[in-house]
């Protein structure tokens, strides 16, 4: 009898066992939630200097862009999958004609300084790109923003009116319009003395003051190079804050300066790797290589306007021509897979392709 209870009580004692082995089981691998922890410092190895930490004259240098995107802010932003949301303004709406684009702003949006933003910074900004004396891309101030009118009912709001274009005698909107409002917006309290002509040559272009995710904390200059650059989380930013504190750009002059300096342990990461550079990157056993879609395209323009070729106008022609090109092998065997075909001008996955089509 003793015996029997000495049994019965160990396959009990083994059965409790069992339940908890498979009920810790369940909750670590059914209900536990793995979330990043925030704060730290990434560092970051970027090819060639900054020189302009100003969207507006950053048009030229992919390192400018890179840093004006993290401390600067747009009226709409663009999301992850590319679709355009809100950000110094809270919601917009488009007259039916699609010339009238109304802005309202967020109230709680402020500059690195603690200022508030308001519609003054917005029509400032775009003043300077409309100015005649405008030193950025032509494409940007003389083809866009000079044909526009700007008019700011209160202190958060903007209104901007198109003109109204004349093609083939109809009238026509210009549809890719709001993607140029994503453009950084600029302090007028701390630029408002600076004419668009004196742009280039004003301090603040080192010593930037935006409404970005992250501020300027420190830079670091060598022999008259900027060597490397802290921007530290902005504590009053009116987005999400990022997880991460403080990032830290290191500037080569090279793309292979950048590849062994991570090689030597003096960075943790590489932004932008070519389809040249991957062989090279995926030797690093610790580098752990992300693939993500970037707004370029690559395409053939034909003249169809040139009388020595009226072949061009053909229809069956370019058709003939398209068919004719392997596409994908120029992918594979030129870019390493790194690219996706085209189909339009627009971008696949952004707000105004239409994949359906």
């Amino acid at each position: 009898m003793t015996q029997s209870i000495r049994w019965q009580i160990l396959l009990i004692l083994l059965g409790i066992v069992l339940v908890g082995v498979l009920l810790t089981y369940l909750a670590v691998n059914y209900t536990t939630e793995v979330r990043p922890g925030r704060g730290g410092t990434y560092v970051e190895g970027l090819a060639g200097y900054p020189h302009f930490l100003n969207p507006l004259l950053s048009a030229y240098s992919q390192t400018d862009r890179d840093l004006c995107s993290l401390i600067f802010s747009g009226l709409p932003r663009q999301d992850e999958d590319g679709h355009l949301v809100g950000d110094l303004a809270r919601d917009w709406d488009v007259t039916i004609d699609g010339l009238v684009y109304t802005f309202r702003l967020r109230t709680d949006a402020r500059w690195h300084d603690g200022t508030p933003v308001t519609a003054a910074d917005v029509v400032f900004t775009l003043g300077l790109l409309q100015d005649a004396d405008f030193p950025g891309p032509p494409e940007l101030g003389q083809a866009l923003w000079q044909t526009v009118t700007i008019e700011s009912p209160n202190s958060n709001t903007v209104r901007i009116n198109l003109p109204e274009p004349v093609e083939d005698g109809l009238e026509t909107s210009y549809a890719p319009f709001l993607d140029y409002t994503t453009i950084g917006i600029l302090p007028v309290h701390l630029l408002g003395d600076v004419s668009a002509a004196a742009l280039p040559e004003s301090s603040f272009n080192m010593r930037p003051v935006g409404s970005g995710p992250f501020r300027l904390d420190e830079m670091e200059v060598e022999d008259g190079l900027v060597s490397s650059v802290v921007l530290q989380q902005h504590a009053a930013y009116h987005g999400d804050q990022p997880l991460i504190e403080r990032i830290q750009f290191r500037f080569y002059e090279s793309r292979q300066a950048v590849l062994d300096a991570y090689a030597d342990g003096q960075i943790e990461g590489i932004g932008g790797l070519t389809p040249s550079e991957l062989p090279q990157a995926r030797s690093f056993p610790t580098l752990r290589l992300y693939s993500a879609p970037m707004a370029e395209t690559a395409m053939v323009l034909l003249n169809l306007a040139d009388p020595e070729l009226p072949f061009f106008q053909e229809t069956e022609v370019r058709q003939a021509l398209l068919y004719s090109l392997d596409r994908q092998s120029v992918i594979d065997e030129a870019m390493g897979g790194q690219a996706l075909i085209a189909h339009s001008p627009l971008m696949p996955g952004t707000w105004g392709d239409a994949a359906a089509v």
